[in-house]
């Protein structure tokens, strides 16, 4: 599940540089240092007076891609093979960046999946055609359409791989900086085969995932009314969902200035999603829950 990676290590060692390609030495003028930079397949080797920077996918440098995804026993022989090509033991660098990943086969075009997705708090999120992206100073959370994205890079479906269909659906969070604050503590890559570690990862994936705000269905043929304010509420539910969530509380932060007060303000975005979640104008959506499935079992599976 581990996949894009950026650490470093403090060390005067040498490393190899036998299977490094695209070599060059680069004069950083900020700092007045000398930098011998190169690549070990698909991953960028730095290294500096001061030690070694590595960056890059882990998944796609053991298995050549990243639609296969890095079990637990393969993390250990990827840092393994890494070690081994560079002469250098990369255990005690620290983790800057960390990615953290699965592929999902779904029975539906990857789209209609990714217009069910919408708001999540404290996240600023971001929609476009094939992915929708939700993001703060320090974390990333993608989800996108994995061989739309492989083949917009002009990458090619690996034959080992059998895909049942096209249809990869691919969810990952991005760990982009202060690690330690979600661990409570420094992450070096020998950690990451640490059982207590992953699980912690798994768990935090897991929880934005459910964390995110889905659409639901809205019923209409079934739904009855005892009173006038019901009707009224299930009009409101009618024009949040018809605008989406997000833009309408887009609209509300637009006129963040006109409340007479922050607590008037939080209380009407609260209104919001919980006129949204109100169970008695929409019923769960099979592409959701088929989605939510999926998800559960992958934690299930890495346990």
């Amino acid at each position: 599940m581990y996949d894009t990676i950026k650490m470093y290590k403090l060390s005067l060692e040498s490393i190899n540089e036998r299977y490094l390609t695209e070599l060059r030495d680069e004069y950083n003028y900020s700092t007045g240092e000398l930098v011998r930079k190169g690549k070990l397949d698909n991953l960028f080797i730095n290294k500096h007076k001061w030690g070694v920077q590595i960056k890059g996918s882990i998944c796609k440098y053991y298995y050549g891609n990243n639609l296969q995804t890095l079990t637990k026993n393969d993390t250990k022989f990827a840092f393994e093979k890494l070690n081994d090509h560079l002469h250098f033991n990369t255990g005690n660098s620290k983790i800057t960046r960390l990615d953290f990943a699965e592929n999902f086969i779904m029975e539906k075009p990857i789209v209609n999946y990714l217009n069910l997705f919408s708001e999540l708090q404290r996240f600023q999120m971001m929609r476009f055609s094939n992915n929708v992206y939700y993001n703060t100073s320090d974390k990333k959370i993608a989800v996108y359409d994995k061989i739309k994205e492989v083949k917009g890079k002009k990458g090619d479906i690996p034959s080992k791989i059998f895909l049942p269909s096209d249809n990869v659906l691919r969810y990952e969070i991005r760990l982009l900086r202060r690690i330690k604050k979600v661990f409570g503590k420094e992450i070096f890559q020998k950690d990451l085969t640490n059982e207590v570690v992953f699980n912690n990862l798994l768990n935090l994936w897991k929880d934005l995932y459910f964390k995110i705000s889905k659409k639901p269905i809205i019923k209409i043929d079934d739904m009855t009314f005892s009173n006038t304010k019901q009707f009224f509420n299930y009009l409101i539910y009618l024009t949040c969902e018809e605008k989406g969530e997000e833009n309408i509380l887009k609209l509300i932060n637009t006129n963040k200035e006109n409340f007479t007060n922050k607590v008037a303000y939080s209380r009407c975005k609260s209104a919001v999603r919980q006129k949204l979640k109100n169970k008695n104008f929409c019923k769960d959506n099979e592409l959701i829950n088929e989605l939510n499935e999926k998800v559960l079992e992958t934690v299930l599976k890495y346990k």
